[in-house]
C-alpha cells in the first residue's frame, strides 16, 4: 500500500514537471521568436533533461514529503537542483552533436527555459509539500489498547514525529493516565478508558488501531462498536497492520505464530517461479556487475594493497539461507588484527578501519566481491544481510523469530539496509529484523527496485560506514 502510494505520487510529480519543462521552453522560443519548431530532438531532449532532474530531486530528498519540509529546506534544494541541472545539460549540450535543421536550440533560449523550469520545480514541491502537509494535519488516529502493548507503540509515534493527531483509550484509564503522562503523551490525547469507544462516532477518526495484548479482552458491545465503525467508512487496524501501513516493518514483539497461520503474504518462501525468476535476475546483475565494474575491482584492489599489510579480499564465515554458513568474500577494510580481541560488530569511526577502508565503505565498494559469491548461488543482490554465526547464534536466543530472516538467501543490500542505519547492537538487530520480514511478507518485483534505487542514494549519500 505505501509503495504504491508513493509510486502515484512520483508518477504525478513526473507529469506535473514535464508539463513544466515542455511549456518552459515553449515560452523561451515565443519569447526569443525563434524559428525553430520543436522535433524530434528537441522531444529526446526534453527526456533526458527531465530524467536528470528527476535524479537530481531524488537524491536531495525533494520528492520525499514523509517528513516535514521547511520553506528554506525546499528553497535551498531547489537551487542546488537548478544549479547542477543547468551545469549537467550545458555541458550535454555542448559536448553532445545535435544538429537538426541547422541546430536544436541556442544557449540564451535553453537556459531562459531552464531558469523557468526549476522555479516551477520549487512551486510544484512547496505546494505538495503543503498539501501533504494539511493532509497528516486533518487525519485523526483513535488508539485502543492495554498500556503493556500501547507503551513501546507511544514510544515509536514519538521518536518517528508522526504528524497525525490521535487521541488513546487505555483499558485501565485511572492507573494508566500517569504512567503515559511520564511517557510524553500528552493529556488531552488521553481521553478515558475503553467504555468511551463509542464515542468514535463524534470523533469521526480515519481509523481506529487496536493495540491489545489479549484480543479476548475485546467484549462484545466493543466488538459491536468495532463493526458499526467498519461499516460507516472508519477503517479498523491491528497494530501490526498499522505498522506495516505508517513504518513498514513489522513489530516482532507484537506478532505471535497465530499472525503467521493467518496473515496474509510470505509469498515468495512457497512460490518457486518467483525464486527461480529473482534468482534470474541476480545471476543476470552479477554478471553485468563484474563486467561494468572490473576496472573499479582493479583499481579497489591496488589501493588496499597499497595502503596496508594483508590479502586484498577479506573472507569471513556467514550465516545463509536455512543456517547454512558460507564463505562471504569483501575487500578488506580493517587492519589484519582487527579482532584480535575477538568478534565485534563494527562501530562508527571504527579505529580498526584503514584509510582506503573509510573510503571504500562509504562508497560501498568493499561489497562488489559478494557479486561471487552471487553467482555461486550463496547471495541474492536483494534479501536480509548475512550476519555472523558467533552473532547469530546471540541473536536468535534475544530475539523471537529471528531464524525467519534466513528463510530467504542474503543480499549484498536489502530493504533494512536502506531502512535503518548500520546497527551495533541487539536493539539495532531487532529493528532491522523488522525491516526483514517486512520485506520477505512482501516481496515484489518493485519492492526490489524500490531497494535498488535508496540503495544508490545511501551510496550517493555516503552514508556507509
Amino acid at each position: 500500500m505505501f509503495i504504491k502510494k508513493k509510486a502515484r505520487r512520483t508518477f504525478f510529480l513526473f507529469l506535473f514537471d514535464f508539463a513544466a519543462l515542455a511549456g518552459s521552453f515553449n515560452v523561451s522560443y515565443y519569447v526569443y521568436k525563434n524559428q525553430l519548431a520543436p522535433n524530434y530532438a528537441f522531444s529526446w531532449l526534453l527526456l533526458l533533461i527531465i530524467s536528470i532532474s528527476f535524479s537530481i530531486e531524488y537524491i536531495l530528498n525533494l520528492n520525499n514529503f514523509d517528513e516535514r519540509r521547511s520553506n528554506n529546506f525546499i528553497i535551498n534544494r531547489t537551487f542546488i537542483t537548478g544549479v547542477l541541472l543547468i551545469v549537467i545539460t550545458n555541458t550535454i549540450l555542448f559536448l553532445t552533436p545535435l544538429r537538426y535543421q541547422g541546430g536544436l536550440t541556442g544557449r540564451g533560449i535553453f537556459s531562459f527555459a531552464m531558469f523557468q523550469y526549476v522555479v516551477w520545480v520549487g512551486i510544484i514541491r512547496w505546494v505538495t509539500s503543503r498539501m501533504v502537509r494539511i493532509k497528516l494535519s486533518q487525519d485523526f488516529w483513535l488508539l485502543l489498547g492495554d498500556l503493556e502493548t500501547l507503551s513501546p507503540f507511544l514510544v515509536d509515534l514519538k521518536q518517528s514525529k508522526f504528524q497525525s493527531r490521535y487521541e488513546v483509550l487505555t483499558k485501565q484509564f485511572a492507573s494508566d493516565k500517569k504512567k503515559l503522562i511520564e511517557m510524553g503523551v500528552k493529556p488531552k490525547r488521553i481521553i478515558g478508558g475503553w467504555n468511551k469507544l463509542s464515542h468514535w462516532k463524534t470523533m469521526q477518526p480515519k481509523g481506529i488501531v487496536l493495540a491489545c495484548s489479549d484480543s479476548d479482552a475485546i467484549t462484545n458491545a466493543m466488538q459491536n462498536e468495532l463493526m458499526q465503525a467498519r461499516l460507516s467508512g472508519v477503517r479498523v487496524y491491528d497494530l501490526t497492520d498499522f505498522y506495516e501501513m505508517t513504518w513498514q516493518k513489522v513489530p516482532v514483539l507484537n506478532i505471535n505464530k497465530k499472525w503467521f497461520v493467518f496473515s496474509h503474504g510470505f509469498d515468495l518462501i512457497h512460490n518457486p517461479i518467483g525464486i527461480r525468476v529473482k534468482n534470474l535476475i541476480d545471476i543476470v546483475v552479477a554478471i553485468s556487475g563484474l563486467i561494468i565494474s572490473s576496472p573499479l575491482l582493479l583499481l579497489t584492489s591496488l589501493f588496499v594493497l597499497l595502503d596496508s599489510k594483508g590479502p586484498v579480499i577479506f573472507k569471513q564465515t556467514r550465516t545463509g539461507v536455512n543456517g547454512k554458513p558460507f564463505t562471504l568474500y569483501k575487500f578488506r577494510s580493517m587492519r589484519t588484527d582487527a579482532e584480535k580481541k575477538g568478534a565485534q560488530w563494527a562501530s562508527k569511526n571504527d579505529e580498526r578501519v584503514t584509510r582506503v577502508g573509510k573510503i571504500i565503505r562509504k562508497l560501498r565498494f568493499d561489497e562488489l566481491p559478494q557479486l561471487l559469491n552471487i553467482l555461486k548461488g550463496e547471495m541474492s543482490f536483494i534479501g536480509p544481510r548475512p550476519e555472523r554465526p558467533e552473532f547469530d547464534k546471540k541473536l536468535k536466543a534475544k530475539i523471537p523469530y529471528y531464524n525467519l530472516r534466513n528463510s530467504l538467501k542474503p543480499g549484498i543490500t536489502g530493504w533494512a539496509q536502506v531502512m535503518y542505519p548500520y546497527g551495533a547492537s541487539i536493539e539495532d538487530a531487532r529493528e532491522k529484523l523488522e525491516y526483514d520480514i517486512y520485506y520477505i511478507k512482501n516481496y515484489s518485483l518493485l519492492l526490489d527496485l524500490t531497494i535498488l534505487i535508496r540503495t544508490i542514494k545511501v551510496i550517493l549519500h555516503l552514508q556507509g560506514r
